[in-house]
């Protein structure tokens, strides 16, 4: 990676993907300062995460510090493409889609998203017992909405897989024969802080049969809604700096 001093450069601003341009005030190979424009009032709390775009390559980067329109950044990670990839484990269905696909759509499950804790804030006007009761019903409720939609009910039952995930597509493997071009529809549950289910479609893009009766299989997300990207987006992004975090503990103990 490399940055010029004084040179212009953009940075969006997840989750909401705002776009800021900034001067380069100080870089090295491990983090970089910037001078906001000043018409670009901007709130940034420190460990937020930025990408920053430079000769159409982005960089991923956590927010240091910022204050008086100067940020500073510390790299997470660079690669060409629009959405890093991240190595993972997950609960996943893949099946081949027949015909046209022209009327597919993308959608989250309902039901694993709810957090009992954001919905109810204890009152202290209602007797505590009753209290107890009511987020007791809650938390069934969202139970029985699981259970009750077919996609959570079959996901709950596979074994985790191994894939390779970003907001731009999924490498992993499957039993079905399939070749380069054909649609491939994907349930997978993403076990994050609030954990999420979701159903989206994809392009074949390279299929290989490994002689066993499976192919490792990489899909390209199709017309994909930009509220499942966002949800894809920010799991990846947390579950890299899950794995850095751990890497840099596991190297601290070895010393």
């Amino acid at each position: 990676m490399e940055f010029k001093i004084g040179e212009e450069i953009y940075f969006r601003l997840l989750p909401d993907m705002n776009l800021y341009s900034a001067s380069v005030i100080e870089y090295n190979n491990k983090s970089i300062i910037l001078k906001l424009r000043k018409e670009q009032p901007a709130v940034i709390k420190k460990g937020s995460n930025i990408i920053l775009t430079n000769n159409e390559m982005d960089y991923r980067a956590d927010v240091e510090y910022f204050d008086s329109g100067v940020l500073k950044a510390v790299f997470l990670w660079n690669e060409k493409r629009e959405y890093f990839r991240v190595d993972d484990l997950l609960q996943l269905l893949a099946k081949k889609v027949k015909g046209n696909g022209l009327c597919i759509r993308s959608r989250i499950f309902s039901g694993y998203g709810i957090n009992i804790s954001d919905e109810l804030t204890p009152d202290e006007t209602i007797n505590p017992v009753l209290w107890k009761m009511l987020v007791d019903i809650q938390t069934k409720l969202a139970l029985i909405l699981e259970r009750l939609n077919p996609d959570s009910e079959s996901l709950l039952k596979v074994e985790s897989k191994s894939v390779n995930l970003s907001a731009a597509g999924i490498c992993f493997t499957m039993d079905e024969k399939v070749e380069k071009g054909d649609l491939v529809e994907v349930k997978m549950f993403l076990p994050d802080i609030q954990p999420v289910g979701i159903t989206t479609y994809g392009r074949v893009v390279r299929a290989i049969d490994d002689g066993c009766g499976q192919y490792k299989v990489a899909l390209s997300f199709k017309d994909i809604e930009d509220d499942i990207r966002d949800e894809i987006v920010q799991y990846t992004l947390r579950r890299q700096r899950d794995i850095m975090k751990r890497q840099r503990n596991n190297k601290e103990q070895d010393v």
